[in-house]
């Protein structure tokens, strides 16, 4: 189980039922990365960044899109 985000698209990223010993930590979702197949203990806040990232790059407003 990773504790950051895999290198895969947030898209990947499905919602999975944390385990009793992981409530306490509030602040984090247990996800499953379909692409890698990790197990991946993050904040959901990172999740949503990293999917509105993704939007605007594939958009063609990211930074990645302005530099290239």
């Amino acid at each position: 189980m990773r504790w950051s985000a895999c290198h895969c698209r947030a898209e990947n990223y499905q919602r999975v039922q944390r385990q009793w010993w992981m409530r306490p930590v509030w602040n984090r979702r247990l996800y499953h990365c379909q692409a890698c197949g990790e197990a991946l203990f993050i904040a959901p806040t990172e999740v949503l960044f990293r999917r509105a990232e993704e939007k605007a790059v594939h958009l063609g407003t990211g930074t990645a899109a302005a530099a290239g």
